[in-house]
């Protein structure tokens, strides 16, 4: 299985999970362990076995040293320390990965990279190389302007969604694409307004028309597309006229904020992430605030939220739904991550390890164990840091305990902002690999077959200059 991690530096890694580290390496991180627990004398006795250098030689090891850290940079350092990662493209801020979503365009498994400068790339899974490339022209307007916004105000994607046949892009200030692949631009829905200070847009995992909003003073409000084309359609307004559309097109559900409090005050709004509970039901949302809340909302019931759950002092960062559809996975912007009852949405456990802001997570079905770990691991828990880490934590199934600490980190050298495995493209390339293996070694065989057998012949030895001078005496 591969995991795909975006960062900050537009870097996109590719890691092979099921990589070992060859039995060397492992001696040479045993010896490592193994100096730092040594006292002083002990090391001193380790020194004298070793060969000893002049002066002159270990000058010479130390400029070879120096000389091949200087060449190596800072991808090569992660290549060469992390065996089984791939890097995707080159450093460059500008080029931060903000958003990142798969899929299969005509057969062919494809990752699709939202970045900072208004790039959308869609990258072949087994080339590992750009197909083709989309532009968003109103973050790339705002780059291209000599006074920039400030941060606040800057244009952002805070949405990225792929199906087979379309692209749904979003960005915070409302502007809405829908593309179907194949098309040169961007086609955006100009005339639909979302509001300004959008925060997240998230589609249904099975309902692919069906999506949800929120943001700065924006409550929860889900949309469905499909009723937006249509109502395009039939609106009376022209293409070539500045007016937008009314605000409600195509708008199923919208949230009521929460009543006041003690003081009779006003709750603000602001929503940071959006999860759907069901995969039938599309009116069951979590969504997670800026204030450090979660709240169950079911719009059978009521637009009001059901639960309101007060979860720390923290903005909650990202929701995450388990495998199971009992527990939810969230984690704040500090160093917070931890599980959450559907039914309750009260904290039963909490995950540690980590020491950055986790900004994206994802369930991982089944981990391709090594032979020191154990066998019969379950889901796992992917999470990209800010502290250049990725962390897999183990998911408790059923009633099963929690296992706080990580089973396994890759140290990635970038700030990782997202995060993406490829379970069933693995399972389908190993398939197409072993496939193409054996077409290969038949058509090499039949190659070779084919080919005419040549006589070996002799060679000829030059003559040498005594006797050359011979021959030319003679005559």
């Amino acid at each position: 299985m591969w995991l795909y991690t975006g960062d900050e530096s537009g870097l996109i890694k590719v890691i092979d999970t099921a990589y070992v580290v060859p039995p060397e390496e492992q001696e040479k991180q045993m010896k490592k362990k193994k100096m730092k627990n040594m006292t002083q004398e002990e090391i001193d006795a380790e020194k004298a076995k070793m060969p000893h250098l002049t002066k002159a030689e270990r000058r010479q090891v130390a400029e070879q040293k120096r000389h091949a850290e200087s060449l190596m940079s800072k991808i090569h350092k992660v290549q060469s320390r992390n065996r089984g990662i791939c890097v995707i493209g080159s450093g460059n801020k500008e080029k931060a990965v903000q958003k990142m979503t798969w899929t299969v365009i005509d057969g062919t498994p494809v990752v699709v990279v939202a970045r900072k400068d208004g790039e959308i790339e869609v990258i072949d899974v087994e080339k590992k190389d750009v197909m083709f490339k989309y532009v968003e022209q109103e973050i790339r307007a705002e780059k291209i302007k000599k006074e920039k916004p400030s941060v606040g105000e800057m244009s952002r994607f805070i949405g990225l969604e792929a199906t087979p046949t379309h692209l749904l892009t979003c960005t915070s200030k409302g502007r809405l694409t829908w593309t179907q692949w194949g098309t040169k631009k961007l086609t955006t829905l100009g005339k639909v307004c979302l509001g300004n200070n959008l925060s997240v847009l998230r589609m249904h995992p099975v309902h692919k028309h069906i999506f949800a909003t929120g943001g700065k003073e924006i409550d929860l409000r889900i949309y469905d597309m499909s009723k937006i084309l249509t109502d395009m359609v039939n609106a009376k307004v022209p293409d070539f006229a500045h007016e937008q559309l009314p605000s409600n097109i195509g708008l199923i559900h919208v949230a009521k904020n929460v009543p006041h409090d003690e003081l009779d005050l006003r709750q603000p709004v602001h929503v940071r992430d959006i999860e759907f509970l069901d995969k039938d039901d599309y009116t069951k949302v979590a969504v997670s605030t800026h204030f450090g809340q979660i709240r169950k909302y079911d719009f059978k019931a009521g637009r009001r939220p059901q639960i309101n759950q007060q979860i720390g002092k923290l903005p909650i960062q990202r929701l995450l739904l388990g495998p199971d559809r009992l527990k939810l996975i969230y984690s704040n912007t500090q160093n917070g991550m931890g599980l959450v009852d559907v039914e309750t949405m009260d904290v039963v456990g909490q995950f540690k390890g980590i020491s950055g802001c986790v900004k994206d997570m994802v369930i991982v079905p089944r981990l391709e164990t090594r032979p020191d770990e154990d066998q019969s691991t379950g889901p796992m828990i992917a999470a990209a840091s800010m502290d250049r880490r990725l962390y897999l934590h183990q998911y408790p199934m059923n009633d099963e305990l929690i296992n706080v600490k990580p089973v396994r980190k890759y140290a990635l050298m970038q700030h990782l902002t997202a995060v993406l495995h490829s379970d069933k493209l693995f399972v389908e390339d190993k398939k197409r690999a072993g496939m193409a293996a054996t077409d290969d070694e038949d058509d090499d065989e039949a190659l070779w077959n084919k080919m005419p057998t040549i006589q070996k012949t002799v060679k000829r030895k030059m003559p040498t200059n005594d006797k050359v001078i011979k021959k030319a005496r003679k005559t």
